[in-house]
C-alpha cells in the first residue's frame, strides 16, 4: 500500500504541475508537457465539465473494485488517471481524482497531498524584481486587500468545499456494496442506456467484479440524460447540500466583510441583476506568477458581461424571481415543490438535475453561469480565475458575485416565520451581573490568549478554578485573574505569518491563538445536553445576522441545577 500511496502523490503532483507556468512570461518556469486534450479546458462551473469529472470519480471507484485485490484494483484506478491525463485538461483529471480520494472508502487509502503541498505556486504571487508585491487587482474598490484574497488557505478552503459537496453528485462509498445492494433490475437499465444491447442479460450473470469492469466504461456524455432514478441510485447529493452552498459562502462573505470593515471600507455591494448590463469596475491580472499554465489571462478594468450572457442570466433568474414570489420551485414534471432551506440552493448552484428533481430548463445554475460569464471576458479558452474554484476568490468581483447570490437566499429566509425557541433548555449565559447589561458583551464569554495559558493546565479544571466557584459572580471581561499571569481579553489580533510549502515560502493569515472558557448554567430540574455555538462579528456590524461568523460549535451535558465552566481551545 505504501507504493501506491507514493505513486497517487506523485500522480496528483503531476496533475498539478502539468497546470504550472508556461513559458514565455517573465519569472515563469517551464511547465510540464503537456500533450493536446480532447477536452482542452476544464471548469467546474461548466455543467458538462462537471459532469465528465463526476463519471470519472464512479469510474476509479468502480475500477478499485475490478479485481479482488484491493491493490490490484486502485493500481488499476491509478492507471487510469495516468490514461486520462493524456487526454482531457489535468484540472477534470485532478477534480475527477480528488472526488474518489474524498469520498470513496478504497480511495481514500491513497495519497491526495494538499495543493499548496506539492504546488504552492498555484497561490500566492512571488515577489516581483523590485520585491515588492506584485499588484493582481485592478481598480475597485479594495485593491489593497489582495494580500487576504490571495490567501493560501482561503483559497485551499474554497477549492476543497466543491470538493466535498459536488453538486453532480458523489460517487459511491464503496462500489462493492453499491453493486450489491442495487437491484439487478436497475443495474440492467443503467447499462442499457449507456450501452444498448449490453444490460439485462451481461447483469444476469456477471459477479460483482464483472459489473465494476463494465460500470468502469461510463463517461459523462452518456450521463446527461439518464433517468433521474438511475442516476439517484449511481450518485447523491450530500446532506442538506444547498442549504450549505449557501450557508459557506455567507460565512466566506462575513469574514471579508469584517476584513473590510477593519480597513475603514465598505462592505461589498452586490453585483446583481440591476447591474449586469453595467461596467464591472473592478478587473484581474493573474498574468505575473505561476498560476495554471497561463491558461488564466488579464480581464481589463469597466468590461461589460456580453449581451448574450446578460440576457441568458436574466432569463434565469426570472424563474428565480417567480420562486421566491410563490415560495415554490418547478419540478421535472411541471408540478410545484415549497422551497426549503435546501432546495432553493440546489437550484442556484445547479446540482444535477437527476438528484435535485428540478426542472433543469428553469434552472440551469445562476450561480455557475455567472462564474462563467464573467470569466469568459479574459480572453484564451478558458478565461479568468472566475472558471476555477482555486482561484475564484482572488477576484474583487467574486464577492460582488456572491453577494448577489446569497441577497437569494437571504430574501426567502426573511420571509420565513420566526423560529419558536419555547422549547429551549433552561440554560442561562448571562447578558449582564446585576442590573447592568451591555450589549455583546456577556460576562459569561470570557476569553484569554492561549499563550498565557500554563502549557500543561488543565483547562476544564483551571477554567473552574478562575472563573466558577465563589467567581461565579466576577466581571472578568477586562480583568487578570492574578494567576500565572493568565489575562481575560477583549480583542483578537490578526497577522500574517510566513511558513513553508513545497519548498516555497509562502505567507498567510492567522489569528492570535486564544482559549474560550463559556459560563453555563443549568437552571432547570432536569440533566441537559444544548449545542454551543460561539460567534465572532464587527461591532459596528452586530445588528445585521448575516455578518456574524461562526467560529465553534460543540455539545455539552449540564446536570441538573449546575453552573459549568466550559473551556474550549481555538483549534
Amino acid at each position: 500500500m505504501s507504493s501506491l500511496r507514493e505513486r497517487s502523490a506523485q500522480l496528483y503532483g503531476g496533475l498539478l504541475d502539468a497546470q504550472a507556468a508556461s513559458p514565455g512570461r517573465a519569472g515563469r518556469r517551464p511547465r510540464a508537457s503537456r500533450p493536446q486534450a480532447v477536452r482542452p479546458t476544464f471548469s467546474w462551473f461548466d455543467r458538462d465539465d462537471a459532469l465528465e469529472a463526476t463519471a470519472l470519480s464512479f469510474r476509479l471507484a468502480a475500477l478499485a473494485a475490478s479485481r479482488s485485490r484491493v491493490n490490484d484494483g486502485l493500481g488499476k484506478a491509478l492507471d487510469h488517471v495516468e490514461e486520462q491525463s493524456s487526454e482531457f485538461h489535468p484540472e477534470l483529471v485532478r477534480q475527477g481524482y480528488a472526488l474518489f480520494v474524498t469520498h470513496n472508502r478504497s480511495g481514500r487509502l491513497l495519497s491526495k497531498p494538499r495543493t499548496v503541498t506539492v504546488a504552492p505556486g498555484l497561490f500566492n504571487p512571488p515577489p516581483s524584481s523590485t520585491r515588492s508585491a506584485l499588484a493582481v487587482s485592478l481598480g475597485g474598490d479594495s485593491p489593497g486587500l489582495d494580500y487576504w484574497r490571495e490567501d493560501v488557505l482561503a483559497n485551499e478552503h474554497h477549492q476543497h468545499w466543491h470538493e466535498v459537496y459536488p453538486y453532480g453528485g458523489l460517487p459511491p462509498r464503496d462500489f462493492t456494496v453499491w453493486v450489491t445492494q442495487t437491484s439487478r433490475e436497475t443495474l440492467a437499465a443503467i447499462l442499457e442506456h449507456v450501452f444498448p444491447g449490453q444490460g439485462a442479460d451481461f447483469v444476469a450473470g456477471a459477479s460483482p467484479v464483472q459489473l465494476a469492469r463494465e460500470f468502469a466504461r461510463i463517461t459523462g456524455r452518456q450521463l446527461r440524460d439518464l433517468a433521474p432514478e438511475h442516476y439517484q441510485a449511481m450518485f447523491r447529493l450530500n446532506d442538506r447540500q444547498g442549504e450549505l452552498f449557501f450557508y459557506m459562502h455567507q460565512q466566506m462573505l462575513a469574514r471579508y466583510d469584517a476584513e473590510l470593515a477593519s480597513h475603514g471600507l465598505s462592505r461589498v455591494t452586490s453585483f446583481g441583476p440591476t447591474r449586469w448590463a453595467s461596467p464591472i469596475a473592478e478587473g484581474y491580472d493573474p498574468e505575473g506568477f505561476l498560476l495554471f499554465g497561463g491558461d488564466f489571462t488579464r480581464r481589463e478594468e469597466n468590461q461589460s458581461l456580453a449581451d448574450g450572457s446578460v440576457g441568458t442570466l436574466r432569463q434565469i433568474n426570472v424563474a428565480i424571481e417567480d420562486a421566491l414570489r410563490t415560495k415554490k420551485l418547478v419540478r421535472v414534471d411541471g408540478s410545484a415543490v415549497d422551497i426549503d432551506r435546501t432546495n432553493l440552493g440546489e437550484a442556484v448552484e445547479a446540482a444535477a438535475w437527476q438528484l435535485s428533481g428540478l426542472d433543469r430548463s428553469a434552472y440551469p445554475g445562476l450561480h455557475n453561469g455567472g462564474h462563467g460569464a464573467i470569466a469568459r471576458l479574459s480572453p484564451g479558452q478558458l478565461g479568468g480565475v472566475m472558471a476555477s474554484t482555486a482561484t475564484a476568490i482572488r477576484d474583487q468581483v467574486f464577492w460582488r458575485w456572491h453577494r448577489g447570490i446569497d441577497d437569494i437566499n437571504a430574501r426567502w429566509q426573511e420571509g420565513q416565520d420566526p423560529h419558536d425557541l419555547s422549547d429551549a433548555p433552561d440554560v442561562l449565559i448571562r447578558d449582564g451581573l446585576g442590573s447592568r447589561d451591555t450589549a455583546w458583551a456577556s460576562p459569561d464569554i470570557i476569553l484569554c490568549r492561549t499563550t498565557d495559558v500554563p502549557p500543561q493546565a488543565d483547562l476544564q479544571a483551571l477554567g473552574e478554578q478562575l472563573f466558577g466557584g465563589d467567581n461565579w459572580d466576577r466581571n472578568f471581561s477586562a480583568t487578570a485573574p492574578g494567576m500565572d499571569g493568565l489575562s481575560t481579553v477583549d480583542e483578537l489580533t490578526t497577522t500574517m505569518l510566513t511558513t513553508t510549502f513545497g519548498n516555497r515560502r509562502i505567507n498567510y493569515l492567522s489569528h492570535e491563538p486564544f482559549t474560550t472558557f463559556l459560563r453555563l448554567e443549568n437552571t432547570g430540574a432536569s440533566a441537559t445536553q444544548v449545542t454551543v455555538r460561539t460567534f465572532l462579528v464587527p461591532a459596528t456590524l452586530a445588528t445585521d445576522r448575516r455578518a456574524w461568523i461562526e467560529l465553534d460549535k460543540f455539545l455539552v451535558a449540564l446536570p441538573a441545577g449546575s453552573r459549568v465552566v466550559v473551556a474550549r481551545g481555538d483549534a
